[in-house]
């Protein structure tokens, strides 16, 4: 995963968010194809904050939304963390999480 997360992130930087995404479904065909049960192969909650991160930067926000919406479904972030400080929710991250 690590390798993975570092080739998104580099994607990232460079503002290429279709290889970010691109290396980000590889990681993902490997996890689903793997037989073994290891989390080593699956992507993490870094794995989706980078990819969501590089859609956003690119204003694909409707993709980096489904992302995060994947992330969630995947159970690689805590609900929780939708709350800002004050309580308050963004109301993008509010439906994202309702949708799944």
């Amino acid at each position: 995963v690590t390798t993975y997360n570092a080739a998104i992130a580099a994607c990232e930087k460079a503002g290429q968010w279709r290889a970010a995404l691109s290396v980000f479904d590889d990681l993902a065909a490997v996890s689903a194809s793997s037989s073994e049960s290891s989390d080593a192969a699956k992507p993490d909650v870094v794995s989706y904050n980078l990819v969501v991160s590089a859609c956003e930067l690119a204003a694909e926000h409707a993709r980096a939304k489904e992302l995060f919406a994947a992330g969630l479904a995947a159970g690689c972030y805590d609900r929780a963390a939708l709350f800002r400080e004050d309580g308050s929710v963004s109301p993008d991250d509010a439906a994202a999480a309702a949708d799944v």
